[in-house]
Parts: structure tokens; sequence; C-alpha cells
């Protein structure tokens, strides 16, 4: 009794060794990669503190950045078995082992940026600026097909059950998304009716979808010996962005916190039970968080019958997302008596 056990992704050759007459064929594809987290979005810029006649008396933050969202887990790799194969000693079979999907890579300047803070007195400009959403990251890519090639045909997984073509289908995790950057806070006026309000909070980014199978890609699912491996777990949502909270006008303000980046879903697990993780999928990269809003600083300096309107500082950018892992290779084992 023997068995060869190969798991470096790619071509490999192995001959029958003497005596040996038949074989069991194990083999599992590689399981897909999981999707990258979104960056976080930016926080808002604060608005003017405003006090004195006119003034409201209190300063106005912004509201912190939605979170972005965690990236998909890939699929695990399916598996297929095969017994009671004939060979004949000195037989040579050319083994292709499939690699796992590559993970989900966050793209670069992603992050939302921090929106500006409102102007000081005579600029024209009183409230701060909404921050900026982020942008989503890159899914896993499918895992590979593992191939056998021997004098008795070909075995491949995943594969129907006549020819042994090897569909797609199976795979990576989509990215998270990054959604609502953190409002402005706003400012009272002079001479106007309205009293500015504290900036809202962003929302925060969806998680990504789950790596999962396309049926159409395996036109029969009866195959004797193909088991599927189990779909890869959505990623988490991203938190929402705290609001700015008033504050006096003798003390800094609290900029609304950025959410929570959500976590990245877990990949999937290869099939069957039992054996090491070959093909197991990838995990989703985790959401970035997103930016703390800016405040609102007071000034005991006055301007004619009223005191100074302050800047507003800007929002904070948001936390770059990461990048999903990538999907385990898969494998075969050929075992003979």
């Amino acid at each position: 009794m023997g068995s060869k056990v190969f798991t470096d992704p790619g071509e490999q050759l192995w001959t029958v060794p003497a005596e040996v007459r038949q074989v069991t064929l194990h083999l599992w594809a590689g399981g897909g990669g999981g999707g990258a987290g979104s960056s976080g979005a930016g926080g808002g810029g604060g608005g003017q503190t405003s006090y004195g006649t006119y003034g409201s008396g209190y300063s106005l933050p912004g509201g912190g950045g939605g979170g972005g969202g965690g990236g998909g887990g890939g699929v695990g790799g399916p598996y297929r078995k095969w017994e009671n194969v004939p060979v004949q000693p000195g037989d040579l079979f050319r083994i292709t082992v499939g690699a796992g999907g590559a993970g989900g890579r966050v793209l670069a300047g992603s992050s939302g940026g921090g929106g500006k803070g409102g102007g000081t007195w005579g600029e024209g400009r009183w409230e701060g600026e909404d921050g900026s959403p982020s942008g989503a990251g890159r899914g896993g890519a499918d895992g590979v097909a593992t191939v056998v090639q021997s004098p008795k045909g070909a075995f491949a997984v995943p594969s129907d059950s006549s020819d042994n073509e090897t569909p797609s289908g199976w795979g990576g995790g989509n990215a998270g998304s990054g959604l609502g950057g953190g409002g402005r806070g706003s400012t009272f006026y002079p001479g106007g009716p309205y009293i500015g309000k504290p900036g809202a909070g962003g929302s925060g980014g969806t998680g990504g979808q789950k790596g999962d199978w396309s049926l159409s890609s395996v036109p029969f699912l009866d195959i004797e010996g193909l088991a599927f491996g189990s779909d890869g777990k959505p990623g988490g949502n991203g938190g929402n962005g705290g609001n700015g909270q008033n504050g006096p006008q003798t003390a800094p303000s609290a900029g609304g916190k950025g959410g929570k980046g959500g976590e990245g879903g877990q990949g999937g697990a290869p099939a069957p039970v039992g054996y090491p993780a070959f093909g197991q999928g990838g995990q989703g990269g985790d959401g970035g968080d997103g930016g703390d809003g800016g405040i609102s600083v007071p000034t005991t300096a006055s301007f004619g019958n009223l005191r100074k309107l302050d800047p507003g500082t800007p929002g904070s950018s948001g936390k770059q997302g990461r990048d999903g892992a990538p999907g385990n290779t898969g494998a075969v084992i050929i075992e003979w008596q």
C-alpha cells in the first residue's frame, strides 16, 4: 500500500510504480480568493463657531464618515474521487494542481477624503464641506481547476460526467462597498433666520457578497464522487459615522466619530471533511474605518458687536481597507494497494 501527495500548483509528472495495477485518485481544485474590504469614507468638516449677539453660542462640528464594508469570503474548492482506476506499471501521469484564486486588492487612493472646515469671518464660507465617499476594492479571483492526464483518459475537478471539460464559476468573494462621507457642520449666518446644525454621520458601506457556485457552470450535479466546497461568508457592513455634537462656546466641540469598518467574510471550507484544508476559500479583507468629523474651535476675539466666527477644522480621511486573502491551493492524492 502506498500514496503520493501533490500540493504544488502547476504541472508535475508521476510514474506508476512496479506491480501497481489500480489506483484511487483524490482531486481538489483551488479555493476562491477573498474580496477586498472597502476603504472608509472621509469625515465632514467642522463649521464656524458662532457667538455673540447673532450667534447660537454653539460650535457645530462635522459628522464622521461611514466605515467601509468587509469583503466577501471565497468559496471552498470542489473535490472529486475516482476509485479502482486501472493502470500499468510505468504509466505516466501528468498532474496539474489548481492554484487558489488571488485575493482582491484594495485600490490605491480609495480612502474618502475629509471635508474642509468652514472659513473665517469675511470669506463667505461658513459651513464645512462634506467628506468624500470611498471607492470599493476588487473581488477575489476564481480558483483554478485540478486535472490529471493519464493513458486511461483525463480526470478533472470540477468536471461534468461526459468529457471532463473544466467549467468556471466558483469563486472569489466580492469586494465591500464604501458609502456616505460625513456631513458638514453648518453655522449661523449673521442676519439670517437659521441656526446651523451639526453634520450628520455617513452611512456604513455594504459588506461584499460571498463567493458561491454558479450552477450553470456545472451542468451535472449528480456526479459520483463529486463534492462541493461550502460558500464563503458575506462581509460585514461598515458602521455609520457618528453625528457631530453641539458644544459650548468655551470648549472645542466633538466631531462625529468615523464608523467602524466591517469584518471580512470567512472563506468557504473545502470538501470532504477529514482532509487538510486543500482548496480552502480565502478570507475577505476588513473594511477601513471612516474618518472623524472636523471640529469648531472657540475663541474670545470679537468683531464689532459680534464675537469672531472661528474657522472649523477639516474632517480626517478614511482608513484604507485590507486586501482579501488568496484561496488555498488544490491537491492530488494518489493511493494504491
